[in-house]
């Protein structure tokens, strides 16, 4: 009895999706029998009008026309076929078999909606309408009854001592996390499962069996060779009425409400899946500028909150991800030049160098399958087979001709294992000065990793999959002449591959004019004697896969002017946002978003005038807040999921030209994802701030409108210490100019006494 309660509870997913097939088979069995009847006379038209159009195509004479659905309906209506179990899924209403008159049945319903009656007919209900007026007065003062009620029934001050929640909350919640949470977690698990092992498509696919849509379908094809087979336009009308013939029984049988829902759910994601394409398609206009107008080295300026770190982030992560497709496309290209060498040797060794940290970078790889190659060609030949990842020398090549020069073997598993060592690799391919956090991964479930980047599609449980961090950067690995070393710090190595975001590069490398207090010739490491301009003069030449480079910089600041002209010369664009405009993907969301703003701002009064009269939760806001949650969450994620920032950028060759403008587009699901902190300094001055006893709560104010010299003199300005120093020496000199006219004038008094 154990065993078996055990297996249930193990299995009960698996359970109660097989029980709710058995149950959809036997309920549509028994009253939906008539399908099967169906499904076997679409099933038998198909094969009718597949064997005509292929006759027609190869100009066969077919004497014996086909059976349409509808002339089985014409037939049935007009009781030539007899009473059985497949008419009873046919419902009995009149059709207008006569085609040619539907044109002028349209002709007529066209004028009549234009006729003078009708306009009466319209005008009278108006009035009609507005015979009710009273009625309508009525709700309107009943409906500010109810409010007035209300805010006086629960916006009263009550509770003064009390606070937190009431013992009616507590309770109801005790009751829902017992009763409604589990169930919700269940059904929330069961619909996942279901879905992962297709039992949700399997059901669908009975559902829509059992209603003839899967007949309906079928029909639509065997239309269609018809119609290919005579051109005939009446063929399409008898197609569109048999099939809303034969749906009317599924039309009726659903409420209307359902439809209502049906039909929304169904617009919905049909518009969500056009603003998924709009946001790659964005994507993908990103992705080519930053290929065709984006250089080694790359500068990024504008004003404070002119998006400057927004575009560093996002030129990075688009860069990561064309370097991943770079990658993927140059491993395809080498397996291309060697049909029938077996890779999967070769990246389990590089897999087994990068794992067990024996190797960190390309130029390391390629040394060591030099030596492991050289090695080989000094062997005898079983060991040289073996010691090129079994490669069969006898049947086949040691090189690739592409045409125009010779490609060795060496050359090809050397850039091969380069490219898969960084490919490979889930960690990001971003060095940064502030924190950048990526959601991309190199999936290996399979046999080969796979790159995923899930920025637009990105579900709850797979954030902490997929997401990961930028590198830190250190900055010695972008010098090459002098190292800023802390105690017994070793030197550090240059960046080999990747992409540089280096943020406030300006406050660093400084200017001609900032950089006067530092000495070239000085043995301690400034801006002037680092190298920095070297490394980014030579970055071509650091890491080059298959002709392209694999190192990239951006660099962010708040003007041209404060960087040295040396690295504005080695940059290839400087770019600058002249114009932000805010934009949405999502299509047709003016009234819901009409109706979230209002519910919206219900909820936010209410919950004010709850903390203005209340210190106590309790059980009717509960309700309000569980009904209204929902409006705010899916409105701030519909914008947070399909909003983008649309920036015109002006991208220049050198800091003189005129430049060019260039659309580029920010998605909310990418960049501002949490992607970044413009605040990446604060652990700095959040150091200063610990120690500090001033505050908003103990700052001196103001007593008046006019500031004394006191509270002038404690704001520690230069320019107030420049006049302190100017009206106070007038002051000074005028009193010893009056003590010397006092003085004089005291002595041709005496003097004219003396006299």
């Amino acid at each position: 009895m154990k065993l078996i309660i055990n297996f249930i509870k193990n299995k009960r997913y698996l359970i109660l999706a097989l029980t709710i097939l058995l149950l959809l088979l036997i309920l549509f069995s028994v009253f939906s029998y008539g399908s099967y009847l169906r499904f076997g006379f679409s099933f038998k038209f198909l094969i009718d009008s597949f064997v005509t159009y292929f006759k027609s195509i190869l100009r066969m004479d077919d004497e014996n026309s086909v059976y349409t659905t509808f002339d089985l309906i014409k037939d049935i209506n007009s009781g030539v076929v007899s009473d059985s179990s497949l008419i009873e899924t046919i419902p009995q209403f009149v059709l207008p078999f006569n085609l040619e008159l539907i044109p002028i049945y349209i002709k007529e319903g066209f004028f009549m909606i234009f006729n003078k009656d009708t306009f009466l007919e319209y005008f009278g209900n108006i009035f009609n309408f507005l015979s009710y007026s009273n009625l309508i007065l009525l709700i309107i003062i009943l409906f500010f009854s109810v409010k007035l009620v209300f805010s006086s029934l629960f916006f009263n001050p009550i509770d003064v001592n009390k606070f937190g929640y009431t013992k009616r909350y507590k309770s109801i919640e005790k009751f829902n996390f017992k009763v409604f949470h589990p169930i919700y977690k269940f059904i929330k698990e069961f619909y996942r499962y279901i879905k992962e092992k297709h039992f949700l498509t399997l059901m669908i696919f009975i559902i829509l069996f059992f209603i003839n849509v899967i007949s309906i379908v079928m029909d639509f094809f065997s239309y269609f060779f018809l119609f290919s087979s005579n051109f005939s336009l009446i063929i399409i009308l008898k197609f569109l009425f048999s099939s809303i013939y034969l749906a009317f029984p599924i039309i009726t049988a659903i409420p209307l409400f359902i439809w209502i829902l049906i039909i929304y759910l169904f617009i919905d994601r049909k518009r969500k899946n056009k603003a998924l394409s709009n946001l790659l398609r964005l994507e993908t206009n990103n992705i080519n500028f930053c290929k065709n107008q984006l250089g080694l080295v790359n500068l990024v300026d504008g004003l404070m909150g002119g998006y400057k770190t927004s575009m560093l982030t996002d030129f990075s992560l688009t860069q990561s991800k064309i370097f991943r497709y770079d990658l993927e496309n140059n491993l395809y290209l080498y397996r291309s030049y060697l049909p029938y060498f077996n890779f999967v040797y070769l990246e389990k060794y590089v897999e087994f160098l990068a794992k067990n940290k024996i190797v960190y970078n390309h130029a390391q790889i390629e040394n060591l399958l030099e030596l492991r190659f050289k090695v080989a060609n000094n062997s005898l030949t079983k060991r040289k087979r073996s010691y090129y990842f079994g490669y069969d020398f006898e049947k086949y090549k040691d090189y690739y001709w592409t045409g125009t020069y010779k490609i060795s073997l060496d050359r090809i598993l050397i850039e091969y294992a380069k490219n898969y060592f960084y490919y490979a690799c889930s960690n990001s391919y971003i060095y940064s000065n502030y924190s950048i956090h990526v959601i991309e991964n190199v999936v290996k479930e399979g046999y080969f990793p796979k790159y995923v980047s899930q920025y637009f599609f990105l579900n709850e449980e797979e954030y902490d999959l997929y997401q990961t961090y930028s590198h830190k950067l250190d900055l010695n690995e972008i010098r090459i002449k002098k190292y800023k070393l802390n105690n017994d710090e070793e030197k550090t190595p240059v960046i080999s591959f990747g992409i540089i975001a280096y943020s406030e590069a300006e406050k660093d490398l400084g200017n001609q004019i900032s950089n006067k207090i530092y000495d070239q010739k000085s043995e301690e490491t400034n801006p002037l004697n680092d190298g920095t301009d070297l490394i980014l003069k030579m970055m071509r030449h650091i890491c080059t896969l298959n002709f392209k480079p694999y190192l990239k910089m951006f660099l962010d600041m708040q003007r041209f002017g404060d960087l040295a002209s040396k690295y504005k010369d080695i940059s290839t664009a400087l770019i600058r946002a002249n114009k932000v405009e805010e934009k949405c993907a999502l299509k047709f969301r003016t009234l819901e978003a009409i109706i979230c703003r209002f519910v919206i701002s219900i909820r936010k009064r209410v919950d004010i005038r709850m903390k203005e009269s209340r210190n106590r939760v309790g059980l009717i806001y509960y309700f309000f807040n569980k009904l209204t949650y929902g409006f705010e969450v899916y409105y701030n994620r519909l914008n947070a999921k399909y909003s983008y920032k649309k920036l015109t950028l002006l991208v220049k060759g050198r800091e003189e030209d005129e430049g060019e403008e260039y659309v580029y587009s920010l998605m909310y699901a990418k960049t501002f994802a949490n992607s970044y902190r413009t605040d990446s300094h604060y652990s700095l001055f959040k150091e200063v701030l610990e120690d500090s006893t001033k505050g908003i709560y103990s700052s001196d104010m103001y007593d008046s409108l006019d500031p004394s010299l006191d509270e002038l003199e404690i704001q520690h300005s230069y320019f107030n210490d420049r006049l302190f120093k100017l009206f106070r020496r007038k002051k000074i000199d005028k009193k010893v100019n009056d003590n010397k006219k006092k003085i004089e004038k005291v002595e041709d008094y005496f003097d004219g006494e003396d006299e």
